[in-house]
């Protein structure tokens, strides 16, 4: 699991303790937590990831999203990486890529689809 605590204000650690690690650990889940520090940090720590993990989680926006797919790109070995799952955790401000991915459901004022319900909705779908 690759975090950017700062995502959407500074409230994605809060939102990712919140919505979606109850539901990792009641999946069984061993998450490795790596915590960004830096601006585009994510593009670097892809560039050293080793393809070990069974599955690579982006807790962020679209642009960590982007970052890391670019650094993880731009290894020689980048084929090792096409048989690891990648999964979304929508906890920036632009979610668009998820949302693609996503039930794409729309909350009104009769039914809210809140931000939380949105990370436990992807925390779910990767912990299936």
């Amino acid at each position: 699991m690759l975090l950017n605590p700062v995502a959407n204000g500074g409230y994605a650690s809060q939102s990712y303790e919140r919505a979606a690690k109850p539901v990792f650990d009641c999946a069984g889940m061993n998450v490795v937590l790596k915590k960004t520090e830096y601006v585009k940090h994510e593009r670097d720590i892809a560039s050293e990831i080793k393809p070990e993990y069974d599955a690579i989680v982006i807790a962020g926006g679209d642009s960590m999203l982007q970052n890391f797919l670019t650094g993880l790109n731009r290894r020689k070995d980048y084929e090792d990486f096409k048989d690891i799952p990648l999964g979304i955790l929508p906890l920036g401000k632009t979610n668009y890529v998820w949302y693609q991915f996503s039930s794409q459901a729309e909350g009104n004022w009769q039914a809210p689809y809140t931000r939380p319900m949105r990370i436990t909705e992807a925390a779910k779908t990767i912990g299936i």
